[in-house]
């Protein structure tokens, strides 16, 4: 069998991301998009939400929690991403939203959150990449006291975990994209952990669990009530379980995406050639 040279594998490979990219944007509304490759005390949102995020070294003193250019997941000019210990290694950093979130936030049937990390030790004690709402509606989270890196999704204080090693000792240092999606309407597997790196594909889900009918849609109850429903990366209300490492890239669609989306994602935040 003739097997096409390197350059023509490529032209193909980048032809499957951008024809997957266009169904992707049709199938699913992005809810929120950032990418940290600006400077300053805000994070962007690029999803057109305008759900724009302030970076705080604390709950309250704006800082810019920048990385320096060229030191994000693709590694390119202009790549930057978000380290919550950037200030003096203070160690309540986070990136919150400063207003209610959209409305489009209010009920969720299924979702997708999709993030690239860079960890400096493997996450425990609750340490939280991404906190939808103070009462927990969506919480990406590491709850264990050891080194075992079991990841949990947590909805409405109902969790998920993803009962195998998400990330590891052997992922420190080293950028990791993890994924996880949510379809209310499953009676089995509604929950999906998926992982990859800039070399390895995503394939197929990392873990499967959950019954999504007995939860439901997500709903945030207080959207047009007393509380502030807010969107935290990095951190938890109280500012005390801070991620300890890089984050980057990080998406939340309204649907749940397959691999094959989630792929073309991961192809394209490390420019594959």
């Amino acid at each position: 069998m003739h097997t096409p040279p390197t350059s023509a594998r490529s032209l193909l490979a980048a032809a499957f991301v951008a024809a997957l990219v266009p169904t992707l944007e049709t199938r699913a509304e992005l809810l929120g998009q950032w990418r940290f490759n600006e400077t300053g005390s805000l994070a962007h949102d690029d999803s057109g939400k305008h759900n724009h995020l302030v970076i705080r070294r604390d709950r309250t003193n704006p800082f810019d929690g920048h990385t320096p250019d060229g030191t994000g997941v693709s590694g390119r000019p202009g790549d930057r991403a978000f380290d919550p210990y950037a200030w003096k290694h203070y160690k309540n950093g986070n990136a919150t939203s400063p207003d209610r979130v959209h409305a489009d936030y209010a009920s969720l049937a299924s979702f997708t959150i999709v993030a690239w990390v860079r960890i400096n030790a493997v996450p425990k004690q609750g340490e939280t990449l991404f906190l939808l709402n103070a009462d927990n509606n969506i919480k990406i989270t590491f709850y264990t006291r050891d080194e075992s890196g079991w990841g949990t999704l947590e909805i409405a204080s109902k969790k998920f975990g993803s009962q195998e090693r998400w990330l590891g000792e052997d992922d420190i240092g080293a950028w990791v994209n993890l994924a996880v999606t949510y379809d209310s309407t499953l009676r089995s597997k509604a929950v999906k952990f998926y992982r990859a790196d800039a070399k390895t594909p995503i394939r197929a889900p990392f873990s499967e669990t959950g019954n999504g009918q007995a939860t439901g849609p997500v709903k945030n109850i207080a959207l047009g009530g007393p509380l502030p429903v807010t969107l935290m990366l990095g951190n938890v209300a109280d500012a005390n379980r801070t991620w300890k490492g890089l984050i980057d890239e990080v998406r939340f669609y309204n649907t749940a995406l397959g691999p094959d989306e989630l792929e073309a994602l991961r192809r394209r935040s490390v420019a594959v050639d």
